[in-house]
């Protein structure tokens, strides 16, 4: 299977099918996909008759986008509290388990050890800024 999500050049291969009345089970074939992926994206396409691939690569851009602000951003007392954990000589899992203890009540005040470590590396290389000041 080329990848998880269908690809620009496949929904193509999908519309060409359509137009030439190929059943869903020989389009899956030629894509080397489950025939359920196949009838899937026709039916969140517009049905057999209002396919069109550029209008289902669009969709599909869309709904993959995740327009999440980072939590340390949206939440600046819970980032101002993740800064001290290096100053603490704070390993990142050490960092977010400080964070349940000092805050069993308020699960706004938890992030990840994940999320620390990405947010602390993304601030040295430049990525992400305007987290911890």
């Amino acid at each position: 299977m080329p990848g998880v999500r269908l690809g620009a050049e496949e929904r193509q291969a999908i519309e060409v099918g359509l137009a030439r009345g190929d059943l869903f089970v020989a389009i899956a074939r030629r894509l080397h996909r489950p025939t359920s992926t196949v009838s899937r994206e026709v039916a969140q396409g517009g049905g057999r008759a209002g396919y069109r691939a550029m209008l289902a690569q669009k969709a599909s851009v869309l709904r993959a986008r995740r327009p999440k602000v980072l939590k340390l951003v949206a939440n600046p007392a819970l980032a101002a509290l993740v800064a001290e954990g290096p100053e603490q000589r704070w390993y990142p899992a050490e960092a977010a388990a400080r964070l349940v203890i000092d805050h069993p009540e308020d699960p706004e005040m938890r992030v990840s050890h994940e999320t620390i470590y990405t947010s602390l590396y993304l601030q040295g290389k430049g990525g992400v800024t305007g987290i911890f000041g």
